[in-house]
């Protein structure tokens, strides 16, 4: 399933087929990356941060994606856990402004155009900022997504509905921040991991 390269992160091998469907020791490891989503969905409608700017809950969402797109050796890791976010986000109790169908597709956007960076940019992976990079390019989909739905099916966007570069800007700003979060909480548990495999 997984190679191991210089850095001690574990990554997919090149094979296509990167979940192997058939063994029940991987569906731990995908209900895992799925509750992560669930996770996220539930930070979103339940945290209430005193802040007044759109993209804010980029925070809480890009740290769990980043950590969770670092750590599993999973080519669609991000997309999974999109998946989780997306389907408990359809549910219609959390008393989210905007409509629901358009939680489930902004994050299954950012769950692929994160994956798609991460694995396209294999050169960048061992660089901390390169990675928050990625969250903050994935997360700005959402004001452009939302945009797009605006001017397609209507509705209600939030901050979009009077400009779109203040919301992008907000976006790339939170995305790269919770990103960064992300990003050094899975070096963190690493480093942390090392540590006790040397002391045994």
């Amino acid at each position: 399933m997984t190679t191991q390269v210089a850095d001690g992160a574990w990554q997919p091998k090149s094979s296509l087929n990167s979940i192997d469907w058939a063994s029940s020791e991987e569906w731990p490891r995908i209900t895992l990356l799925l509750f992560a989503g669930v996770a996220a969905t539930v930070l979103h409608a339940r945290l209430h941060l005193p802040l007044k700017l759109p993209g804010h809950h980029g925070l809480e969402w890009m740290a769990i994606l980043l950590f969770a797109r670092c750590t599993s050796s999973y080519r669609w890791a991000a997309v999974l856990v999109a998946v989780g976010a997306a389907s408990s986000s359809a549910i219609p109790v959390w008393g989210f402004k905007e409509p629901g169908y358009s939680y489930a597709l902004v994050y299954l956007v950012q769950g692929v155009v994160l994956d798609l960076l991460y694995v396209t940019g294999i050169r960048l992976r061992h660089w901390t900022l390169a990675l928050a990079l990625f969250g903050s390019l994935a997360y700005v989909t959402k004001p452009f997504v939302h945009w797009l739905l605006l001017q397609t099916v209507g509705g209600h966007y939030g901050s979009v509905m009077s400009d779109l570069w203040f919301p992008v800007a907000s976006h790339l700003l939170f995305g790269f921040t919770g990103g960064l979060a992300g990003v050094l909480l899975w070096k963190a548990a690493r480093r942390y991991r090392d540590s006790v495999s040397r002391s045994q």
